[in-house]
């Protein structure tokens, strides 16, 4: 199918969206965007930093970013050190020492989880990955979750998720081309028995590179005692990324497609009105 650039405020181009969803202004298969809180099952929904209700800062470094979903789940960083900068719309962390805290509520309230769908608005900066989300237990080497997109070699520059139990390791990879240092919007999802992944409104064919295509979701981690935003931390790895996130929308169900498209056209909305970088 053909493609064509979308140029953003930024300067920087999503290429990879089909003409076919950029024939209407309602985009996707013709649906209306759709605000998170209007679809049932809204757990956290970060959004454009620009707004001044939507953080707490000093100096441009965010020490909350608001949950404008009903839980109130913000996600903080008390540590002025260890703060990210809020530049236009985008959260930046440098990759040596920033990150963010997702409320404990929220970790409680994944961890309940069985099935889910989490959109994001990233920017990986760095040949490396950029973590959206790593719930963890930092006294093991082996029970965490992670989101991301990963920008080095070993995962041919790929979006993947990676839920590990012990010797459980399902690793999924969704193709997303060059490292391109672009703006992307990510889709994950699981029903309970198998996962789907969506790259800037592009459905992907699963491919695992490790376990099977099983489904797993955060419940699957129990015993996590950390959830990061930029930094993932097990008891033998302590690793921060260098990226921007824009947004991320959680849900603690798999959507109908209906709902995802308008999830998704919400977001691409988001892509061209997003504050451009100072």
């Amino acid at each position: 199918m053909a493609k064509r650039c979308r140029t953003i405020l930024t300067g920087a181009e999503v290429c990879s969206i089909p003409d076919q969803f950029m024939e209407s202004n309602l985009g996707i298969g013709l649906y209306i965007p759709l605000f998170p809180t209007s679809v049932l099952g809204l757990t956290l929904w970060h959004d454009d930093l620009a707004i001044p209700s939507n953080r707490i800062e000093v100096a441009n470094r965010v020490s909350q970013w608001n949950d404008l979903s009903a839980n109130a789940f913000h996600t903080t960083q008390s540590t002025g050190i260890d703060q990210l900068l809020r530049s236009g719309s985008a959260l930046i962390a440098n990759g040596s020492n920033e990150f963010m805290n997702y409320a404990s509520g929220l970790r409680t309230e994944l961890l309940t989880q069985s099935q889910g769908e989490v959109f994001a608005i990233v920017k990986v900066l760095a040949a490396d990955r950029g973590q959206i989300m790593t719930l963890s237990d930092t006294t093991q080497a082996d029970r965490y979750a992670f989101l991301t997109k990963a920008e080095d070699g070993g995962f041919n520059d790929s979006i993947m998720c990676q839920f590990r139990l012990n010797a459980d390791h399902d690793t999924l990879v969704g193709d997303a081309g060059s490292a391109d240092a672009q703006i992307h919007i990510l889709n994950y999802s699981s029903n309970g028995s198998r996962y789907r992944l969506n790259i800037d409104n592009v459905e992907q064919t699963v491919n695992v590179d490790n376990g099977d295509d099983s489904g797993d979701w955060f419940d699957k981690i129990t015993s996590a005692n950390v959830l990061h935003m930029c930094r993932f931390k097990i008891s033998a790895l302590d690793i921060f990324y260098n990226m921007e996130i824009y947004s991320v929308v959680i849900y603690d169900n798999e959507l109908s497609s209906e709902n995802r498209a308008g999830i998704l056209n919400f977001l691409n909305n988001r892509i061209t009105s997003i504050s451009p970088i100072f």
